[in-house]
């Protein structure tokens, strides 16, 4: 089979660096889909776009201002993915890292193995019932309850709303049939996973659902 590797990078800092990564991605045949965090200035975006626009196998995907913990993160990968694979449609892999990875080996290892295991997704997914995965925090409330406030920067409000959520009860029904999983939000998987997941009917009903659950990148694919 075919084998082109790309790659989906998530970025809010040190452009200079992205660019760099861009680059070498670029010289060892890989396509990338760029998004740039919407809070990043403009200047920095422009000079960033310009460093890049000379290279035929990058994207930069629309802009979304990205909060750590909501569903920001997850629109802007689906909308990166969704650029990188409408623009080169012959890419079979796509690795999401964030603008601040390293390739610490080869790029070609990576798509030997790959292609040794052409059908194969790698994404951590650890079920929330075996209750291992989170260290400290919410669990299986990320999925029930209701989270309009930044935990960041509404910290207090934050607290406050989940324990009027414990105390009144409050369980949001988890859309059938997903069984809650949280792993990593960095993944590597197939095209073809990917676009079912872009393209899926129920997309929209899955959107608005996670749209409302904590840290949601952790969980959504």
């Amino acid at each position: 089979m075919s084998m082109r590797l790309g790659f989906v990078i998530l970025a809010h800092t040190d452009l200079h660096r992205v660019e760099e990564l861009v680059q070498h991605l670029s010289s060892e045949g890989c396509a990338t889909a760029v998004h740039i965090d919407k809070k990043v200035p403009s200047v920095e975006f422009d000079r960033f776009k310009q460093a890049v626009a000379h290279t035929d196998s990058v994207v930069l995907s629309k802009r979304t201002a990205c909060e750590w913990g909501e569903f920001s993160l997850v629109k802007a990968t689906l909308d990166a993915s969704a650029e990188l694979l409408e623009t080169f449609a012959d890419v079979s892999h796509v690795s999401l890292i964030s603008g601040s990875c390293l390739p610490i080996r080869p790029v070609r290892q990576m798509k030997r193995f790959l292609k040794r295991n052409a059908g194969t997704d790698y994404i951590e997914s650890v079920s929330v019932k075996n209750n291992y995965w989170v260290k400290d925090g919410l669990n299986e409330e990320r999925f029930t309850f209701y989270f309009p406030f930044s935990w960041r920067k509404q910290r207090r409000s934050f607290d406050r709303w989940v324990n009027v959520q414990r105390w009144a009860k409050i369980k949001r029904k988890i859309p059938q049939p997903l069984v809650p999983h949280i792993g990593s939000q960095w993944w590597c998987l197939t095209a073809k996973t990917l676009r079912a997941i872009i393209n899926d009917p129920k997309r929209p009903y899955y959107d608005a659902y996670f749209s409302w659950s904590w840290i949601p990148d952790e969980s959504y694919f």
